[in-house]
């Protein structure tokens, strides 16, 4: 049974419309230093359900929210069938040694920062984005972390687009 995470509505950031409409022209520095193959790849991320939604970089950092109560119900089963079910370098036996994967030892190990939330009232997605430090750099060599966002259904969970800086994307 899924339980409902958000409690309360969040409030309205500014009148970016990430679905349904014309989102926000502006572009990350991210974006400009991306091949041309990237770019476009990155922005097919971008595309979901028929919108074009706001490059998450683009955000000023005041936007988000760090407020859990805000996000949408995840479930593990949302998580597994966007890594295992859409193209990409996760399998089924990934999935099974969840444990041995490097993600889930950074999370426990304290090396992914808090994770923030952002939306506006009027999209069906909701962006849960997070800083991550490297397995293989220091706690002060904050030029290296990685910066990973998650593009979210917010009625149902499911996962729509994930990106991140490092060199797995």
């Amino acid at each position: 049974m899924r339980t409902r995470w958000l409690a309360k509505k969040p409030p309205s950031v500014n009148n970016l419309t990430m679905a349904g409409s014309v989102c926000s022209t502006s572009t990350s520095t991210y974006l400009s230093t991306l091949s041309s193959a990237d770019r476009q790849r990155y922005d097919l991320k971008l595309q979901g359900s028929g919108f074009k939604f706001q490059d998450p970089y683009s955000i000023d950092k005041s936007e988000w929210n760090s407020d859990l109560s805000f996000w949408p119900d995840i479930s593990f089963g949302d998580i597994w069938t966007y890594l295992v079910l859409t193209p990409g370098v996760y399998t089924a036996e990934n999935m099974k040694a969840y444990k041995s994967l490097g993600g889930y030892n950074f999370f426990t190990c304290g090396k992914v920062m808090p994770v923030l939330y952002y939306t506006n009232e009027e999209s069906v997605a909701c962006i849960l984005r997070s800083t991550v430090q490297p397995s293989q750099s220091h706690l002060n060599d904050k030029k290296s972390w990685h910066h990973p966002w998650v593009l979210v259904n917010k009625s149902t969970g499911s996962i729509i687009a994930a990106h991140c800086t490092c060199k797995a994307g």
